[in-house]
């Protein structure tokens, strides 16, 4: 019982750290910080308040990217679609900045790790979300639409 209490506050402590750490990247980005300083933002907001490196997760492969989440990192389904949440954040920064971004910022790649990460945490999790399955129709639409088109995607 006080282990399944210390898991549950450990998972909320985490749930509210990843959600500040989006509160301050969009809180940056209103106060007219530009882009590349956004990422610098998010990267250290990940590490300060949930020991995430960005970086790492930006340099990861999609085909690596669960691996080093769930087995390294040692995300949970919830933590994942947090962490999916920032990642489409970061690409619609990324998609209306008016410099280029480097590949592992480019917004489409952003988009289809957390379409990556967002399926995983479906198919892992215990419970069913529909605000992830949402998310998830709508990263999946957009993904879509943006092969169809072939140009960037929108935010």
């Amino acid at each position: 019982m006080l282990q399944r209490d210390y898991l549950l506050r450990e998972a909320e402590r985490f749930a509210r750290a990843m959600s500040e750490v989006l509160a301050s990247i969009i809180g940056a980005r209103k106060g007219g910080i530009p882009a590349e300083q956004l990422f610098e933002v998010a990267d250290q907001e990940l590490a300060n308040r949930t020991d995430i490196q960005l970086r790492e997760v930006l340099d990861a492969s999609p085909e690596d990217i669960l691996h080093l989440l769930t087995n390294q990192m040692k995300l949970q389904p919830l933590h994942l679609e947090h962490l999916s949440d920032i990642l489409v954040e970061l690409a619609d920064i990324a998609r209306s900045s008016p410099t280029p971004v480097s590949e592992k910022e480019n917004p489409l790649e952003l988009l289809k790790k957390a379409q990556i990460i967002l399926e995983h945490a479906t198919h892992t999790d215990t419970l069913y979300s529909m605000e992830r399955a949402s998310k998830l129709d709508q990263l999946t639409h957009t993904l879509t639409q943006h092969g169809k088109e072939g140009e960037t995607p929108p935010g």
